[in-house]
């Protein structure tokens, strides 16, 4: 080990990052994306139709970058919103599949982690897939059909779609002359062709399948232990281990120490906001605190950002439920485990059979959804 290394990542966790932060209207976005859903759901007594378009508004909201052009966020809006959906569709079928998840969440998760491995975007969108995929699975609406919480998917993600695009463009204007002449300067994007085949290059070493291996691994591990050990948040295993693990296994473990710091913390802030059982449309209140918190935090502090994401999907997974203090103990103690499958399968084995460099699309931190 390098002297002061661990010093150094160690400190990097309570970092706060002097990069700028979001603006006004990508706050706005985050917001009323994910509130505006839950409160329609709330007042026309549909609360589970509601909080299933709210998933879409979470699966978009900050899916695209203040400093992208208008027309490159709206490409990558789009691109999230197609992986999001994707996802949605196939944890919806694979939920009702009984033991077969233990084998189709792993192979999924693997085959989407190699398609990533493409490009920097493509690590981006696969990473959504996963993890979207397994909230789906976690999704409490047995009253709707895959198809129907496809459709509320939809709608809501296109509604946080829309919405981005226009405050964007409205509040927007002064950024958008710097945007056109820095965009020049900018390096081009690899033809698609040059990424495919760097890709295929990949494939014949090892190095190119070390994500999807670790990612499937972990995730058999998670649907195992949930498998043996059957509580009601046992998938909570499998989602922990989505957001923790990293594509890379060679740097230091500063982001998965953040995320498994953030991850818990935030199941022990979302434990206390449930137990107490505010009503519902009381509930909405923390939700849009948290959803207006993300954008800021995610350029600020990835643990606090950690530590805000997770309990609005808790929050959203239990909205329409009654928490008892037993559940919430069995999240904590899924969300832990995961993070121990996280460390001992997807990094310690590997942290030193891969001392050289990785591939872009591998070396990228791709943020929680």
């Amino acid at each position: 080990m390098i002297p002061g290394t661990r010093d150094h990542w160690l400190a990097d966790i309570l970092r706060w990052s002097p990069a700028t932060g979001p603006k006004a209207w990508q706050v706005t976005a985050a917001m009323l994306g994910l509130t505006v859903p839950i409160l329609v759901g709330v007042v026309t007594d549909h609360v589970s139709l509601g909080v299933a378009a709210a998933i879409g508004g979470l699966a978009l909201g900050g899916a695209a970058q203040e400093s992208q052009s208008l027309l490159l966020q709206a490409s990558t809006l789009t691109a999230a919103l197609v992986a999001g959906c994707a996802a949605i569709l196939t944890g919806t079928f694979i939920v009702h599949q009984g033991s077969l998840i233990i084998v189709a969440v792993p192979a999924l998760a693997a085959l989407a982690g190699l398609v990533g491995s493409v490009s920097r975007p493509m690590a981006r969108q696969s990473t959504r897939f996963i993890r979207f995929t397994i909230i789906a699975a976690n999704l409490s609406a047995p009253e709707i059909k895959p198809l129907g919480v496809l459709l509320l998917f939809f709608l809501g993600a296109m509604w946080t779609l829309s919405l981005s695009l226009l405050l964007r463009a409205v509040f927007g204007r002064a950024k958008r002359a710097a945007q056109a002449s820095s965009a020049a300067v900018q390096d081009p994007r690899p033809p698609t062709t040059l990424l495919f085949k760097r890709w295929l290059r990949s494939l014949s070493t090892f190095s190119g399948w070390q994500y999807p291996l670790r990612i499937g691994w972990c995730l058999t591990a998670a649907e195992t232990v949930a498998w043996v050990w059957p509580g009601q948040h046992g998938q909570w295993i499998a989602l922990t281990v989505a957001i923790v693990l990293d594509r890379s296994p060679v740097a230091p473990p500063t982001r998965l120490v953040e995320r498994a710091l953030g991850t818990v913390l935030g199941v022990v802030f979302a434990s206390l906001l449930l137990i107490w059982t505010p009503p519902q449309l009381l509930l909405t209140i923390p939700i849009a605190a948290l959803a207006a918190a993300r954008p800021v935090l995610r350029a600020g502090n990835y643990t606090a950002y950690a530590a805000i994401m997770t309990p609005l999907v808790i929050l959203l997974l239990d909205f329409d439920q009654t928490p008892s203090a037993g559940i919430l103990l069995d999240r904590l103690m899924a969300t832990i485990v995961g993070c121990l499958i996280a460390f001992l399968f997807g990094y310690l084995p590997w942290f030193k059979l891969f001392a050289r460099p990785l591939g872009s699309a591998d070396r990228i931190a791709v943020d929680q959804p």
